[in-house]
This record gives structure tokens, sequence and C-alpha cells, in this order.
């Protein structure tokens, strides 16, 4: 790769690192300064919140990222992704509010809190989204540093007034609309709330299958933890969640992967598709490599450091952290190989292998719990992912293959992608 792509990456992986960051320094602090019922709460309100985005950035950003084209002006898209998130988070609050209403009976202050808030903070992430898919990461990261600092800021000023749950959230969700506002300045736009219907006109073909596939695998994902909970008990959940956590790192720098796979490959296409496949090996390799290493690393820890990390859980995560540590570097080749695919818009493979894959995420650590209690759980997943990788590998070679017999501009955006887009 050349220095420009090894720079776009670094700021794509420096954004990622920043709001992991932040995101971990909120529970930290809620957890510290708030009853365990509510950071229950808290715990349920930004589990909603998160799923939320995920499906806002499958429908509204990451259709941007795979066509960030040679457009003389990107602010109409970066305005139309925008509204159309700001859009999306209203109708969420309005059905919090109404799962307040029906399981709860009443609205409580932090639910209020999210609900008012909501559409801001899905407007910051479709903007700081935006900027990476055209080429400004460094507007990105800053526009996190910003809502990280004001957040931590404020929390603290709060926490030491004794505020409760609904003023954390307050502080966190403001901080996170002052940040969008910011992005509105950095990219001089103003978003377009009347743009869902043009924008489902024009990226539906691949917003549509982008949004089942987040709802299909967070569902898949989530039943299994039940599942696992059912047949091994809850202790056989936690040895995963504890070998996961130890994990952390590995799987953000997947995630900010995903989004350097999908961008570099759709510059790659745009300008020498010859070279799609190099690039999709070299981002593989790259996070194989830190998947393998930090692997190393945590099975190498001593004990104490291990209990001092995870607490009592230590004995049991170490026991699955093995089949987790295949997981990971499987996962790595996947991203790389999908990444690539959603670039080249193959809606329907992609839309397959994933429900495919959400679907054996559930049954493959079921099986494995019932036969081998956690270690079977992960060995389970292992396998599932191991399976799914041969398939995504097979899948990819054979459309390849076919769109290199239909033509050079059989898939993709049929507008080239530009190195940088000029927002300035």
């Amino acid at each position: 790769m050349s220095i420009a792509p090894l720079r776009r990456s670094g700021w794509v992986l420096a954004d990622y690192a920043v709001s992991a960051a932040t995101n971990m320094l909120l529970t930290v602090m809620v957890a510290r300064h708030v009853t365990r019922a509510e950071f229950g709460a808290f715990a349920i309100l930004y589990g909603y919140y998160v799923l939320v985005v995920e499906l806002s950035r499958a429908t509204f950003s990451e259709p941007l990222l795979v066509r960030a084209t040679a457009a003389p002006d990107p602010r109409r898209q970066l305005a139309d992704s925008a509204g159309a998130a700001a859009v999306f988070g209203a109708v969420a609050a309005l059905v919090l509010v109404a799962l307040s209403v029906v399981v709860r009976g009443g609205l409580p202050s932090p639910v209020l809190v999210l609900a008012l808030l909501l559409p801001g903070l899905l407007v910051q992430d479709a903007l700081r989204m935006g900027f990476v898919a055209i080429g400004r990461g460094a507007r990105s990261l800053a526009n996190d540093l910003f809502w990280g600092t004001s957040q931590a800021t404020a929390l603290v000023l709060l926490f030491t007034v004794g505020v409760g749950l609904a003023g954390a959230l307050a502080a966190w969700a403001g901080a996170g609309l002052a940040a969008a506002v910011l992005g509105m300045a950095q990219a001089r736009v103003v978003p377009r709330f009347t743009a869902v219907r043009g924008w489902m006109r024009d990226y539906g073909r691949l917003a549509r299958p982008y949004a089942i596939e987040v709802a299909v695998i967070a569902t898949a994902t989530y039943a299994g933890t039940l599942a696992v909970s059912v047949v091994a008990g809850v202790s056989a959940v936690g040895a995963l969640r504890a070998g996961t956590t130890l994990l952390g790192p590995v799987g953000l720098v997947c995630a900010a992967g995903r989004t350097i796979a999908i961008s570099e490959c759709r510059r790659v296409i745009g300008d020498s598709p010859n070279r799609l496949v190099p690039t999709m090996l070299v981002i593989g390799g790259s996070l194989s490599a830190v998947a393998t290493c930090w692997g190393l690393v945590i099975l190498s820890l001593p004990p104490g450091v291990g209990v001092a990390l995870v607490g009592r859980s230590w004995s049991t995560a170490r026991v699955v952290l093995p089949p987790l540590v295949l997981v990971q570097l499987i996962g790595a080749i996947v991203i790389a190989m999908g990444g690539a695919m959603r670039a080249l818009e193959a809606v329907r493979e992609q839309f397959t292998l994933r429900v495919l894959s959400g679907a054996m995420s559930f049954l493959g650590p079921m099986a494995g719990a019932a036969c081998a209690g956690a270690f079977g759980a992960a060995v389970g997943l292992a396998a599932v992912n191991a399976f799914g990788c041969v398939v995504t590998v097979l899948v990819f070679r054979r459309f390849r293959a076919r769109s290199r017999a239909a033509g050079p501009h059989s898939c993709g955006a049929p507008v080239p992608v530009v190195e940088r887009a000029e927002v300035s």
C-alpha cells in the first residue's frame, strides 16, 4: 500500500480507538456513580442506542462508503445521509418511548433524555462515517475527540454535584449533539430531513439488504447467547464474555479494518481493478497479524495478571481463549473479503453469506455448549467461522470470475471513485 492509503487507514483506526475509549470511559464512570438498578437501566438504554446506530450505519452510511463518488460537491451526499439518519433517529426515539410506556407503564427521565437526543446522535455518527467515505478521516477523528473530551468534562462536573443516571445520559448525549453541530460546521452542511425518500431511491438496493443483515446477525447473536446460558449455564456465558473482553483490542482493530476494507477496495476498483485482490490480501494479512500477536500476548498472561483484568472469571476465560483467538483470526480474513464484496456491490451474494453466518452463530455455540460447556461453545463458534470463511472464499472467487467475464464495468458504482473528495 502507498502512503495515502496508509494515512487514511491510520486516521480511521485512531478514530475507532478514540470512540471505543470514550465509550468505555462512559460505562466505567456511570458504573461507579449510580446504583446497580440504575446501571442495569443504563445497560438496556445503551444497548438500544448501539442497535439503532448499527441499523443507521447499515442504511445511511455504508452505502455512502461503497459509492463515494467523484461528485463535484459531496456536501449533498453528506447532507442527505445525515438528514435521513436524523429522521430514522426520530422514529427510533418514538419506538423507545412506546416500549417504555408499554413495558414500564411510564416514561422515566433517562428514557426521555435518550429519546430527545437520539436524532442528534445519529447525525453525528452519519457525518463521522461520511468523512471517512470521502477521504477526510482526520475530521472524523477530530469530531470524536471533541465528543470524548466534552463528555468526560461534563460527567466529571455533574458527578461531583451528585447527579443520577438521567444527568449522566444528558451529559453524554448532549456532548454528542454538540459534536454533531461541530460536524455540520466541519462539512459546511445542514442535514436534509426530506432526503429519506430520495436516499432510498438512490441507495435502496444497498441499504435494504444491509439493514436486514444487521438485524439478523444482532438477533442471532443475542439468541445464541441466551441458548448457551440455557444449555450450559450463565457461568459459560460469563466465561465467553470475559474471553471476548480480553480480546477487545483485536475487535477494535477489526471494526476499523472493515471500514478501511470497504473504502480502500472501492477506491481500487475505481482506479485499478487488478489491484483489488492484492489490496484485500494486504488488509486481511495485516488484521490477521494483529489478531495472532494479541492472541499470543493474552495466552501468555500470568494468572495474576489475568485475575487483575477479569477477576475470578480468569480461570474459565483462560480455557476458552484458544478457540476465541482462532475466531478472531478467521474473522480478520473474512472481514477483508467482505470489504471487497461490499465494494464490488455483491449485494445478493453477501446478503446470503451474512444471513447464513447469523444462523450458524446461533447453532454452533449452542451445539458446542451442549457437548462441552463454555469450551464447547467457543469451539463451536470457531468451527462455524471456519466453515463460513471457506464458503466466503468460494463465493468471492465465483462472483469475481463472473464479473470479469461480464466486463470491467459490470459491478460497482458507475461513477469512478476519487482519491479524496473536496469538502473544504
